[in-house]
């Protein structure tokens, strides 16, 4: 969760509307008034960005 916390407000949103039941991307890219395309490519980059910081969250609690 700390993760997510450390995202931009925008894209806590996005990955809210989208992972809101029985949400779609196509439902989510209506809402926020951007392409599917566009809404799978920021999920895409936010999907990394969240990936990269649950690695660098364990490589340093396995340090610890």
């Amino acid at each position: 969760s700390r993760c997510v916390e450390r995202l931009q407000p925008k894209h806590r949103d996005l990955l809210a509307r989208r992972f809101a039941e029985g949400a779609t991307t196509h439902s989510t890219s209506e809402q926020v008034g951007r392409s599917v395309e566009a809404v799978y490519k920021s999920l895409a980059k936010i999907r990394k960005t969240l990936f990269d910081c649950v690695q660098q969250t364990l490589a340093r609690e396995a340090q610890a």
